[in-house]
């Protein structure tokens, strides 16, 4: 477990605890846009999702 101190301006921490830890260990990445040569190869290989602007669902 991390004990953080900090003593600012306006406030301080003394022995903070970072819990609950987070549910997740990484956040998933979303690439947006519609460039046929690099965002969609990008989204592809590095993204966990795609949105597009003015594209429907179907």
């Amino acid at each position: 477990m991390k004990v953080s101190e900090f003593a600012g301006k306006h406030f301080q921490l003394n022995d903070a605890r970072n819990n609950p830890k987070p549910l997740r260990r990484r956040l998933p990445i979303w690439i947006g846009g519609l460039g046929e040569k690099r965002t969609i190869q990008a989204a592809a290989k590095y993204a966990d999702g795609w949105n597009a602007p003015y594209i429907g669902p179907e």
